[in-house]
C-alpha cells in the first residue's frame, strides 16, 4: 500500500531529525500549535515566506522601480506657502473653465 493510501499527502515524507526540545517548546508556545509536525511546518513556511518577502523588496529597490526619496518627499507635511501657492493655481485653472 502506498503512503498516500494511509493518510499521507503526496509531498509528505517521514524524517528522523534531532530537534532542540527547548527551542521546539518555545516555538510551540509562541505559535500556539500543539503538534510537533505542525510547529515544524509553520516554521518552515515562515522561513520560505520571509525569503519571498526579502526577494520582493530587493526587486522593488532595483533601478527604475521604487524611488524612496520621492516617497519620503510626498509624505512630508507641506509648508503653508506651498499649499497656498497650489490652491491659487488650482482655483485659477477651475475658474477659467
Amino acid at each position: 500500500m502506498s503512503k498516500a493510501g494511509i493518510g499521507y499527502a503526496d509531498l509528505t515524507v517521514k524524517r528522523l531529525v534531532d530537534i532542540d526540545d527547548d527551542l521546539l517548546e518555545q516555538a510551540r508556545s509562541i505559535a500556539g500549535i500543539e503538534s510537533i509536525k505542525d510547529t515544524v511546518n509553520a516554521g518552515l513556511r515562515r522561513l520560505v515566506d520571509d525569503e519571498k518577502v526579502l526577494r520582493h523588496v530587493e526587486r522593488l529597490r532595483g533601478p527604475g522601480t521604487l524611488d524612496l526619496t520621492r516617497i519620503e518627499e510626498a509624505r512630508r507635511p507641506r509648508l503653508r506657502e506651498d499649499v497656498s501657492e497650489y490652491d491659487g493655481r488650482f482655483l485659477e485653472r477651475h475658474r477659467a473653465r
